[in-house]
């Protein structure tokens, strides 16, 4: 529900986990990752007035991810604001996963990455 932030006062999490990069076994260097997210209902004090995002890569297809990266993403007003991570290395199967627990109604626009395409 985009009106319901906690279960009996114990904050959500929100998660979204995604399957990406994996062309047969050829290495991908990420440059870059841009996140677009819509947060036009940040809240004005507390949590949720500076809205940040956590973003964790895992090197082999999702069965291990290593450290949290997280990124401020936006306060109150910014529409349309950006999480941009840098230098994410090089694997052949990546998988991202976000993790949002502030108490907004988020949503995600678009995303871009700058990807180059290696040896096997």
């Amino acid at each position: 529900s985009k009106e319901i932030f906690d279960e009996a006062g114990t904050t959500i999490t929100r998660r979204r986990r995604i399957a990406i990069f994996d062309a047969g076994g050829v290495y991908k260097t990420v440059n870059k990752l841009i996140i677009q997210f819509g947060l036009d209902e940040a809240l004005l004090e507390g949590q949720g007035s500076d809205p940040q995002v956590m973003l964790s890569i895992s090197h082999d297809g999702g069965h291990t991810f290593g450290a949290e990266m997280w990124r401020n993403v936006g306060t109150l007003g910014e529409f349309a604001d950006l999480g941009i991570w840098d230098s994410l290395g090089t694997a052949k199967k990546w998988c991202i996963e976000l993790a949002m627990t502030d108490p907004i109604n988020w949503k995600i626009l678009n995303a871009w990455a700058d990807i180059e395409t290696g040896e096997n």
